[in-house]
């Protein structure tokens, strides 16, 4: 029998996480309602493909209260990620449709991961990612693949919560 050397390399961080993914909630509407209205649930806002980070000596991922009732609002998409090692739900959000990219606290910008990817830590950089490949892939499948349903109807097999405008139709 031959064995096969493996290569050496660096994991992929961007790969996996330290969110649970909570698969057990992602079917459950009510529990998502209930989730994203929870005082500790954060919210990753995504504008345009980028996301919101603090600059300054080091980078790190920002997140937003989701009692940020004004951003809610005005959100056309919220996505479950999962939740946090004390429980907190996290959310990305899409703020696409602001001509402008939404001011947050000072030192905070909507980067492209490309660019400040590299200095993030492994954790803020995974779930970064996460959200916006998320937020990414509901823009571009409004549709179910398989019955054609909007994909933010609770019939259809997704992760979105009912801020979207295709849920209330």
């Amino acid at each position: 029998m031959r064995t096969v050397l493996h290569h050496t390399h660096a994991p992929n961080v961007y790969a996996s996480g330290p969110l649970d993914r909570a698969d057990r909630l992602r079917g459950d509407q009510e529990a998502l309602t209930l989730a994203i209205s929870s005082e500790t649930a954060r919210l990753f806002p995504v504008w345009r493909g980028n996301n919101l980070v603090q600059m300054g000596d080091t980078i790190r991922g920002w997140t937003v209260q989701a009692t940020r009732t004004d951003l809610m609002q005005h959100a056309k998409l919220s996505v479950f990620l999962g939740l946090d090692s004390t429980g907190a739900p996290h959310f990305a959000i899409d703020l696409s449709d602001f001509e402008e990219p939404p001011e947050f606290e000072p030192g905070t910008a909507f980067e492209d991961l490309r660019k400040v990817g590299p200095m993030l830590g492994d954790d803020d950089g995974a779930i970064l990612a996460y959200a916006r490949g998320l937020v990414h892939w509901h823009r571009r499948h409004l549709f179910c693949g398989v019955c054609g349903r909007p994909t933010g109807r609770p019939c259809a097999p997704t992760w979105t919560v009912g801020i979207s405008k295709t849920w209330k139709s």
